[in-house]
């Protein structure tokens, strides 16, 4: 067994991130992915701190012949505490860097069948509004696009079960504990270097779309209601950028937010750390059932009230929008206190 080896499973044995030894010892998180990773080895004070850290001798750290802890060596770190026992997973789940590169291709997939599964939601709504707007011009066209609005509200229905099917397999990794073997972490650690700051840029850019859709969408319902003429040219065209506004953004956001999580199951960071991942079990629960019966409503809606399908789907979005981030930051400010 090698250094690498060792220090993966000492960390993952007493229940640490690797943000977590990276603090204990004084260095970055990157250090340890890339001790981990067998990019680079401490030095000799890092090694000592190592060595006092875990409880171990400096031999069997650095010999890679010695495969076990000899029986008079404890390895009880003087910085472990019970609570972090408590979080500590016999049960982990193994990953090597082939789980690790197919995870990442999988759930890619999956994030970005559900974005457009998003978009798609908002753009079966527009084309819904517009075939209402011109049904006392040209019922033909109205009733295509009356047609083309369920049809699309269909397939972004199925298109959202695929994507959850596809991703199914490492959906276990929310909540279960991640052990990452020999290059595994250095797969991670690059991803996350090389793409998250894109990702936060494109779920930022996803919240402003929304944002800016949302007010004009009010503004243009005080308008109808002030000067009571639902089809005034000026409030048609805000209330159809405002519907594209909804499917950019519901892509971006969702696309940005999705490819940000499977990075964090992965590294064990922010609301998907060692001491949250059991509890992400409850959001994960309240998700599917939420999005379940907001499928539900739709298309029931569909059938029976279809002009009011475009604001049970956006209202019920961003219902569930508001209260999913309540729920992340409650666990991301718990997590910080502990």
């Amino acid at each position: 067994m090698i250094f690498a080896d060792k220090i993966i499973m000492l960390r993952k044995k007493n229940g640490w991130s690797q943000e977590e030894l990276a603090n204990e010892i004084g260095v970055s998180r990157q250090s340890v992915s890339k001790w981990e990773g067998a990019q680079s080895v401490p030095d000799l004070n890092k090694i000592l701190r190592l060595s006092k850290l875990f409880g171990v001798s400096t031999d069997y750290l650095l010999r890679d012949d010695i495969e076990e802890i000899p029986q008079e060596e404890k390895p009880q770190p003087e910085a472990q505490t019970q609570e972090k026992s408590e979080y500590a997973d016999e049960d982990a789940v193994t990953m090597s860097v082939g789980d690790v590169t197919e995870f990442f291709k999988r759930t890619e997939l999956s994030t970005l069948i559900s974005s457009v599964s998003a978009a798609a939601m908002f753009f079966s709504g527009m084309l819904f509004f517009v075939s209402a707007a011109i049904s006392n011009v040209n019922k033909g066209a109205s009733v295509i696009m009356l047609t083309a609005s369920g049809i699309i509200l269909a397939a972004a229905v199925i298109a959202f079960i695929v994507s959850f099917v596809i991703e199914k397999k490492y959906s276990v990794l929310r909540t279960e504990r991640v052990i990452l073997e020999y290059g595994g972490a250095g797969v991670a650690e690059e991803k996350k270097e090389r793409s998250a700051k894109k990702y936060k840029r494109m779920y930022i850019t996803g919240y402003a779309c929304i944002a800016v859709g949302v007010l004009l969408l009010c503004q243009n319902l005080i308008l109808s209601a002030v000067k009571n003429v639902s089809l005034d040219m000026y409030v048609f065209i805000c209330q159809l950028v405002s519907l594209l506004l909804f499917s950019v953004g519901a892509f971006l956001a969702v696309f940005g937010i999705s490819r940000l999580r499977n990075i964090s199951c992965i590294l064990e960071e922010g609301r998907y750390s060692a001491r949250n991942k059991k509890k992400n079990a409850g959001i994960k629960v309240f998700s599917s059932v939420y999005l379940c019966v907001l499928v539900f409503l739709t298309v029931l809606f569909f059938f029976v009230f279809q002009g009011a399908v475009f604001f049970v789907i956006l209202i019920g979005i961003l219902l569930y929008a508001v209260i999913y981030a309540a729920l992340v930051s409650s666990l991301i400010r718990e997590n910080k206190k502990l």
